[in-house]
């Protein structure tokens, strides 16, 4: 997968894990539905995350 890519998802999945928690405190989401999203989006950040910095050069 091209770099670029790989470091545009793990942003995006870093600003999952920021927006969720604002819709379930506003009320956008249902307990369930938070816990699912922030697994996921956390997830991906982690993997995402650490294979962008994998490639890098020391």
């Amino acid at each position: 997968m091209p770099k670029p890519l790989v470091g545009l998802l793990a942003a995006l999945s870093l600003l999952a894990c920021l927006v969720t928690p604002v819709a379930y405190w506003q009320g956008g989401l249902a307990e369930g539905a938070f816990r699912t999203w922030f697994a996921a989006a956390s997830l991906a950040w982690f993997v995402f995350a650490t294979w962008f910095a994998a490639g890098r050069k020391s």
